[in-house]
């Protein structure tokens, strides 16, 4: 088991179990960074798209190359944490209760994957919320484009998921490294068509387009493929925020 904490800069980290492991994502096109255990520009990588996939150029590397038996994906000051950890947090500011081996092992049981707590949109859908965070407000229906020529019966749960004022964000994930396998098969062959269709469309601006659209399509896959989920609350390492707009009488994960 392996939680790969992608960073593309030097950061505080905090005192972290042994089952995580730091990961510089866009090591192709930056200086190394040092204390660091691997970096995204070895072995079989998409590291010199980092400014266009971001955090996603990490997931790859993951994909790729790790021989775990389960996976997962944070980041340098975004983190998976147990309930007492968001207390501590919050109210006393200690940083303490990350997701360990004993408690992912006992999720992963009854679920087949933990994603981020769900933000809950007020003001708009996915879709419209979306529309005013990526580049280009149009991508989002390049990428229904691209899923009804080449994957349709994804649609149903696209548009599910953009008519949604909800979503599980920042590409965090942990499941079983099959399952894991299966979901980045898919996102990025739909991610690689979406930017080859720009490029024909002689598009120039691509910074963190398929980051922010790969944020999206991992509800789309999690829907379509009846994964079982169990949200998990995260701390932001460098202040004191909540990561989501609070909604209490929302009560459920349902995608």
């Amino acid at each position: 088991m392996k939680i790969y904490v992608v960073t593309h800069k030097d950061f505080n980290k905090p005192q972290l179990p042994t089952i995580y492991s730091t990961l510089q994502v866009g090591a192709e096109i930056n200086n190394k960074l040092s204390n660091i255990d691997e970096y995204d520009n070895t072995y079989e990588n998409i590291s010199e798209k980092n400014l266009v996939y971001n955090e996603m150029t990490g997931a790859y590397w993951i994909w790729k190359n790790s021989n775990e038996d389960i996976v997962g994906l944070c980041h340098y000051r975004r983190y998976f944490v147990k309930f007492y950890g968001l207390i501590s947090r919050f109210l006393f500011n200690k940083q303490c209760g990350f997701v360990d081996e004993k408690w992912i092992k006992k999720k992963l049981k009854h679920y087949d994957a933990v994603v981020h707590k769900v933000t809950y949109f007020p003001d708009g859908t996915n879709f419209e919320q979306s529309k005013v965070r990526v580049k280009n407000g149009d991508d989002l229906m390049l990428v229904r484009e691209v899923l009804q020529d080449n994957y349709p019966e994804y649609i149903d749960a696209f548009d599910s998921v953009m008519n949604s004022k909800t979503a599980h964000l920042f590409n965090m994930i942990i499941t079983k490294k099959e399952i894991y396998n299966a979901y980045c098969e898919w996102v990025f062959a739909v991610l690689y068509e979406v930017e080859k269709r720009m490029l024909d469309a002689e598009e120039t601006e691509f910074s963190r387009r398929m980051g922010m659209l790969a944020e999206r399509l991992q509800d789309v896959w999690l829907k379509k493929n009846n994964i079982k989920i169990k949200s998990c609350w995260v701390i932001h390492s460098e202040k004191k925020t909540f990561e989501f707009y609070a909604k209490l009488k929302y009560k459920g994960d349902n995608l």
